[in-house]
């Protein structure tokens, strides 16, 4: 008789507009071998709180979630799913269920993985400051905590967290030619001209994500009389400070602030060089997905960027916060087209060979095979 493969409960807190951890989960539950798991996804959600386009048609179960004073609530809830599905582990994917991982193992005995999808650190503001040392809280108590980088694994293993194990963040490349007429469309509502080199960035509009430094070194461009613009997609809590800022440097004709969008390719195909000029980061998923589809990238030198990036092979690496370096690098690239698309061709070699869904998922697969098998190891992947 042919057993049947482990359920795993993978769980995720529902956000009205998605991130990184909502299209990493997206793209590896298509990917995952049947015959070895069966992966449930279990969507934690709020009354009333609209489900992230990226995960509308992602087949689910869903719990309600009713804040964190109802989270024991919603962990016994899990517990009876657990029990329902005959599930051997459950995998959770941010803050919010990862407490609730923490108080459903309080009381029962349930093998369980937490996943960090990457901090902010120092440069997190507000309460979700204090999410952040909750989440490393909760996490402590898992029998394994997953990373998407080695520079996550350090911030993760600071606070005396072990094991850590690193899946590489991962992507489905997709074609610039899929989105031809819409960046036709794009380019002309931006004013962009054949000649016209769009510089961009994708991510949330936060200190951290670096928008600012991006801005000065583009002023500094745009004084050499260099044909450029700039696209800024995404939204967050230094949107109003990152526009005024535009206007304070008098560029803001150039720049073109696109707001929350739910297919970032469009954009990035738009885009003739992709920046990331991040103060901190873990390995962003926008960084990968705008090599994926073969733009030339000027990214920071911080997180796990340089360990994807080659320094002038498929890529340019500069110093976080340095303005003067930034530019310059941007400069080359705009000076110089045939080198920009041979940085986009390898980097999208890159991706296409040591980043796709199809391997993230494998090596899930011998993790949660591993962990119920009772052989947890401290080596990465």
């Amino acid at each position: 008789m042919v057993s049947k493969p482990p359920t795993i409960l993978k769980i995720k807190g529902s956000y009205e507009k998605a991130g990184g951890p909502e299209t990493l989960l997206e793209g590896v539950l298509k990917q995952f071998d049947r015959t070895l798991i069966n992966p449930v996804f279990v969507l934690l959600r709020g009354s009333g709180t609209a489900i992230a386009p990226v995960l509308k048609d992602v087949p689910r179960t869903e719990l309600e979630w009713k804040g964190l004073s109802g989270a024991l609530s919603t962990a016994r809830s899990l517990a009876r799913l657990y029990k329902k599905e005959g599930a051997t582990l459950i995998h959770s994917h941010d803050m919010r269920s990862n407490l609730v991982g923490f108080l459903l193992t309080r009381f029962c005995h349930v093998p369980w993985i937490a996943h960090v999808h990457g901090w902010h650190g120092k440069t997190q503001i507000g309460r979700y400051r204090l999410y952040e040392m909750m989440d490393g809280f909760f996490v402590r108590f898992a029998d394994l905590v997953l990373v998407g980088s080695y520079a996550a694994k350090k911030d993760v293993e600071a606070l005396g967290i072990s094991p850590v194990q690193v899946v590489p963040n991962s992507v489905e490349p997709r074609s610039a030619e899929t989105y031809a007429d819409g960046v036709k469309a794009l380019r002309q509502e931006l004013g962009a001209g054949d000649d016209t080199v769009v510089i961009g960035v994708v991510g949330r509009i936060h200190p951290g994500k670096g928008q600012a430094v991006l801005l000065r070194a583009v002023k500094k461009l745009l004084d050499k009389e260099l044909d450029l613009c700039v696209l800024v997609v995404g939204e967050g809590p230094e949107l109003d400070a990152l526009t005024a800022l535009a206007a304070e440097l008098g560029i803001e004709e150039q720049v073109e602030f696109a707001g929350f969008c739910t297919d970032a390719y469009l954009y990035m195909a738009a885009m003739d060089i992709f920046v990331v000029p991040s103060l901190k980061e873990s390995l962003p998923l926008t960084a990968l997905e705008a090599m994926g589809m073969g733009r030339a990238i000027v990214a920071s030198r911080v997180g796990d960027l340089p360990v994807v990036i080659e320094d002038g092979v498929s890529g340019l690496l500069v110093e976080p916060g340095d303005v003067a370096d930034l530019s310059a690098a941007i400069e080359k690239l705009v000076r110089d087209s045939d080198y920009r698309n041979a940085l986009g061709e390898r980097g999208s070699k890159v991706i296409r060979e040591r980043y796709s869904m199809a391997s993230m998922a494998k090596n899930l697969e011998v993790i949660y095979l591993n962990q119920l098998a009772g052989n947890r190891s401290d080596n990465d992947t």
